[in-house]
């Protein structure tokens, strides 16, 4: 290679836990390029090198200011009560309260005219509670419908619907263009805004520099809890596009997706975010042995994210109804959160919890290697969102270089994959009894499922040593 190329690659979250991220800062550092892959992390308080070996990573100190001024800014918005018409706030409505039970047992004998002033009081209390009530309602679904409706439209692109963007922008813009870079490589959405101003302010100066956008899903057809939040996004991929000269994604549904929406004049490369073989082999840890289950015992595995939208409720409902099945729940990569809770409590109600486990995330390398030691990988997103049935999850591959069966929804790419190769069953999505069904199915026929998903041709075709043949050709296209 004569030239030696100086690639950034900016992302907004924990690089341990983005595995498409390591692996193609890998694959584009064994092409002899010189890599850095730029992480604005709110953890970290001033610029941290790390050493990856083929390619450094520095994490770049993103401390939300932005995103905190605006919250609290809208919680201020939101508390504002008009008083003295409505008690401010639950507080004050509970100190009156406690105030005028003193008062009645002050009063509990008095004359004519202070039982006459408890119920004027005691009314004008229920008066101020009903008001307080109504306005809350009314004024907290007025400012919903502002922040969501015309001061969502009326904002910056994406600025009300997404806090954060400005704090992105400041942390990773100066640190994209001080590097002089040949080839910006961007992962995800989140940082396009911060790539964009950078590479403007390069181009500008005379400086030539490339742009592939890195993306990992659909925008327009993410499951999320705000529209507004999906549209938000899907503005500052937009605004974006136009820097942008080349287009990598996760499975052919979205290329097309994106080439018909942005009139791209080349297919987006198609590189399907599967493991590295080279990683197979190696992990600290084995999840059977971690749970103490003997080698005979039925163990199901899910590992991913919790959301409501990727069903593992559904999974966990299911399991529960299968006698002796253990359930591996390999939650990544908060060990920590509200759905993780809402799980552990609907453990509790089924009674299940010395079959359903909760495991802490290995590192993406050791992922393979962990979960090989369990039966089958179940994989239960909702359908409704465009992205879900255009996805080809990372989860999925995981599964199949760990040799194991493969449960998985009827969302339409995965479950063409799973039927195609006959490695698992499909079911429903959503629907309890037929992934309890689709359970059992599964584990009648184990031994011949556990042996398609371990055919080495499979996992040859579905790896990322052959994926990142694309990427070498993209980066040699020039």
């Amino acid at each position: 290679m004569t030239d030696r190329l100086v690639v950034v690659m900016p992302l907004v979250g924990r690089l341990e836990s983005d595995a498409r991220v390591l692996k193609t800062a890998q694959s584009v550092a064994d092409l002899g390029h010189d890599v850095t892959v730029l992480v604005a992390d709110r953890r970290v308080k001033r610029p941290t090198p790390q050493d990856h070996g083929a390619f450094r990573a520095v994490l770049v100190p993103m401390p939300m200011l932005a995103h905190h001024e605006r919250t609290q800014r809208r919680l201020r918005r939101r508390a504002w009560r008009p008083w003295p018409v409505v008690y401010r706030d639950d507080a004050q409505r509970e100190a009156q309260r406690v105030r005028a039970q003193a008062r009645d047992a002050r009063w509990s004998v008095g004359g004519p005219v202070q039982r006459q002033w408890r119920r004027v009081a005691a009314g004008a209390h229920r008066a101020r509670v009903a008001t307080s009530r109504w306005v809350d309602e009314r004024y907290l679904a007025g400012w919903t419908a502002w922040d969501e409706g015309p001061g969502a439209r009326l904002a910056r692109p994406g600025r009300r619907a997404i806090p954060m963007l400005d704090d992105v922008t400041d942390a990773l813009t100066k640190e994209i263009w001080r590097r002089e870079p040949d080839v910006v490589h961007v992962h995800d959405v989140h940082p396009l805004e911060a790539v964009a101003a950078a590479v403007r302010r390069m181009r500008a100066a005379g400086r030539t520099v490339r742009v592939i956008y890195d993306a990992h899903e659909y925008v327009a057809g993410t499951a999320g809890p705000r529209p507004t939040l999906r549209a938000a996004w899907q503005r500052v991929e937009a605004a974006a596009m136009p820097v942008v000269d080349d287009v990598v994604t996760v499975s052919d549904p979205i290329a097309d997706a994106l080439q018909a929406e942005y009139h791209l004049p080349r297919r987006p490369t198609v590189v399907l975010n599967a493991p590295r073989l080279a990683d197979e082999p190696s992990s600290d840890r084995d999840l059977r042995a971690e749970l103490g289950l003997a080698a005979g015992t039925p163990l199901a595995v899910y590992s991913g994210g919790i959301a409501a939208h990727r069903g593992v409720h559904v999974v966990l409902d299911a399991a529960a109804r299968v006698e002796g099945l253990h359930l591996a729940i390999v939650y990544v990569p908060f060990v920590v959160n509200q759905d993780v809770r809402d799980l552990q409590r609907r453990i509790a109600e089924l009674g299940v919890a010395d079959r359903v486990h909760l495991v802490e995330p290995v590192p993406a390398d050791s992922i393979v290697a962990f979960l090989s030691s369990a039966d089958v990988g179940v994989h239960p997103l909702s359908r409704g969102p465009q992205n879900h049935d255009m996805a080809l999850p990372n989860k999925l591959f995981d599964y199949v270089h760990a040799g194991l069966a493969v449960v998985v929804s009827d969302v339409t790419l995965m479950s063409a994959f799973v039927r195609e190769h006959g490695i698992g069953e499909v079911f429903t999505s959503g629907d309890v009894d037929a992934c309890e069904q689709a359970l059992r199915r599964t584990l009648d026929h184990l031994p011949a499922l556990r042996a398609r998903a371990a055919d080495p041709t499979l996992r040859e075709e579905f790896s990322w040593e052959n994926q990142a043949r694309a990427l070498a050709a993209l980066y040699a296209r020039g």
